[in-house]
């Protein structure tokens, strides 16, 4: 009986331990193998669509694969492995076996594509790739950027926190695991989950998109901006992130060519282009009569002259005017050259007048413009619609309006009457209200011209032209009573006097100012440790803030300085002025022994003296305490840079190499209010 017991136990386990004996060593995609898309062995799903190819090397048979609801396209065996045909973007596949057991829902690491082959390395030794949930459980918790990422661990999808954070408890074993975004690459892995703690995992997704830059010339800024047919922005250009891949740009602008380009995005990487359009126009200036209107395609651009740019193509200009036959002619725009078009004036409609009056000898204006005297016979009067006025001294003037018709003669005799009433010409006023409203309306076109080129931008770039119901406005019956303003009688506003501002002292002296001061200077030779404290006078300018200075020593060697700089104003009280210049040292005393040989052949040293002057160049910075407009002290530090061979034998150790100068200065300057 015990016998029979343990056999019993022994056999459980071993079934056991086979039914767990099946794992995944190694998945990877052949790059170079072109199984799966060559003909006589490549498969097509139940799409139509090429297979993907799974070859799953073992050595072992009998094996059965499920692919869930995608299913599997076929199974082939070969030597040494198994040929399995599956449909492109499986994610997990379930292995088999009578005798090794079952490998269930194993998650591809990788996305598995069509006409692609890869490699699974089965081992059917005595390992565990799916454990089995127990009573032990542990923590399972995910890190992922980005925090809107799709977790995935085993067939749940987890949780993410607004901080990318996802967690879930689960037993001891191997799961498999999937985070995926939009626009970012998916990765995919195994997590062991032990006893030991909690399993944490961190993954930051790689971007799979980038940005797009475009500029463009002054002139051909606001060009649309078009990625695939959809438009996007105008140029300048930014985009938002793009996913990584090839885009058709297409940069539209009226009046030029398009801009048409194939871009590749890459990675968190930006592409940037510089986009030059080519023009698609040409600069045209036409030129007719002063009052003759110049219309293009039936659209009214100016009087007497115009220029703007037209693409190429043919073009109906026409000139008209009242009262004159019009004039037109094809214009072609073959090239993009600047050119200067002259159109023939219309020809004018006459008829005639015979104008008689009584009294004689009075004055006619016709349309506002004098034609003179009566009797008279005129000819060439513009056909249509004429205002005469006859004015004669003493008398009424008469208004007379007639209708001239080409090639015929109007006869009019007028008489008038003593008075002195007076006639304005009603053809005058209505021809300045048409010229205001001329003025008017182009100002309008001019503040729509941005309107009208945006609207131009978006008809231009359809492939297909989409026809635009125009929208009516209601129009308005009744008209809003005008209200009148009383003219408000002018008032006399008091002229408030502002109050000057009081200049800061710094301002006396920087603006324009003479000064003189009297200084001491403590001196330090740079190569002994001999010092002096001199005393001396100074005196200088300031213009504008350039600064000239003079300045002399009495006490150890006369020198005298001549330095330069620029001043600085710190708050209203201190001027920091940098200085540069050259100093000259007078009568410095030098020895230099002579060897001297007499007639007797003895050998004698002579001492040789002389005097001579010694120039360096000056660096200083001073800084000056404005305490009033006229009275300021001042601390310069200044730095001495001798050349080496003139202070050879020199019989004094007093060289000033440093020193610090401190001044009392009394300032002559204008008044800064002034400047």
């Amino acid at each position: 009986m015990r016998k029979n017991i343990l056999f019993f136990i022994f056999f459980v386990c071993a079934q056991w331990m086979l039914a767990q004996s099946v794992s995944v060593a190694s998945f990877r995609a052949l790059e170079n193998d072109l199984t799966a898309n060559t003909y006589g062995t490549m498969e097509k799903d139940q799409n139509g669509e090429i297979a993907a190819l799974i070859k799953i090397v073992t050595n072992e048979t009998g094996f059965l694969f499920d692919g869930g609801m995608t299913g599997i396209v076929r199974v082939k065996q070969d030597v040494g492995e198994v040929w399995v045909y599956v449909p492109h973007g499986i994610k997990r596949i379930t292995i088999k076996h009578p005798q090794l057991g079952v490998l269930r829902d194993y998650y591809f690491p990788i996305p598995i594509a069509k006409a692609r082959t890869y490699e699974m390395v089965l081992s059917t030794g005595k390992v565990q790739t799916i454990v089995q949930h127990s009573v032990n459980k542990q923590y399972v918790i995910f890190n992922v950027e980005p925090a809107n990422a799709v977790v995935e661990l085993g067939d749940e999808i987890l949780s993410v926190s607004e901080d990318g954070y996802a967690q879930k408890s689960v037993g001891y074993g191997k799961y498999n695991y999937r985070v995926s975004c939009a626009n970012y690459h998916t990765q995919a892995g195994v997590v062991q989950v032990t006893s030991k703690g909690k399993a944490v995992v961190n993954v930051a997704l790689k971007p799979n998109f980038g940005w797009m830059q475009l500029t463009a010339p002054e002139d051909q800024q606001g060009a649309y901006v078009y990625l695939n047919n959809e438009r996007v922005g105008q140029i300048p250009f930014m985009s938002q992130p793009l996913k990584s891949g090839d885009y058709q740009l297409r940069v539209i602008k009226p009046m030029y060519k398009p801009y048409v380009r194939q871009l590749t995005v890459s990675d968190n990487d930006t592409i940037k282009q510089e986009v030059t359009l080519d023009p698609n126009f040409a600069v045209v200036t036409l030129n007719t009569s002063e009052n003759a209107e110049i219309w293009v395609d039936g659209q009214m651009k100016a009087r007497g002259t115009w220029t703007g740019p037209l693409e190429t193509g043919d073009y109906t200009v026409e000139v008209k005017q009242e009262s004159h036959r019009p004039r037109s002619q094809i214009l072609s725009i073959n090239d993009y050259e600047a050119r200067t078009v002259q159109l023939p004036a219309p020809d004018p409609i006459c008829g005639s007048l015979d104008i008689s009056s009584s009294p004689s000898l009075v004055k006619v204006f016709i349309d506002g413009e004098e034609l003179g005297e009566t009797p008279l016979i005129q000819n060439d009067v513009l056909v249509g619609t004429r205002e005469l006025i006859f004015r004669k001294r003493g008398y009424n003037d008469v208004l007379r309006t007639i209708e001239v018709k080409e090639n015929e003669t109007t006869t009019l005799n007028v008489r008038m009457t003593k008075g002195s009433v007076r006639l304005e010409s009603e053809v005058v006023r209505k021809r300045e209200e048409a010229r205001l409203a001329e003025e008017a309306r182009l100002a309008a076109e001019a503040d729509s011209a941005a309107q009208a080129e945006s609207q131009a931008a978006q008809e231009a770039v359809q492939e297909t032209v989409q026809e635009q119901v125009p929208v009516e406005t209601p129009s308005q019956d009744v008209a809003e009573p005008q209200m009148e303003t009383p003219v408000a009688q002018p008032q006399t506003t008091p002229v408030v006097e502002q109050p000057k501002l009081k200049p800061s002292p710094v301002s006396s002296y920087r603006k324009a100012a003479f000064y003189l001061e009297g200084n001491g200077t403590y001196w330090r030779n740079t190569v002994s440790t001999y010092a002096t404290i001199d005393y001396g006078f100074g005196a200088g300018v300031y213009l504008g803030g350039l600064n000239l200075h003079v300045a002399t020593q009495f006490g150890g060697l006369p020198q005298l300085q001549l330095k330069t700089g620029f001043s600085m104003p710190l708050g209203s009280y201190l001027l920091v002025t940098p200085q540069v210049g050259l100093l000259n040292l007078f009568d410095v005393q030098t020895s230099e022994w002579v060897s001297y040989t007499d007639s007797h052949g003895d050998f004698y040293l002579i001492e040789h003296k002389e005097s001579k002057d010694i120039r360096a160049l000056s660096l200083a910075c001073r800084v000056q305490l404005c305490l009033t407009k006229n009275i300021a002290l001042a601390v310069t530090p200044e730095y001495h840079i001798y050349d080496k061979a003139s202070l050879e034998n020199l019989d004094t150790d007093y060289i000033p190499g440093f020193g610090v100068r401190a001044s009392l200065v009394l300032n002559f300057g204008v008044d800064a209010r002034k400047y």
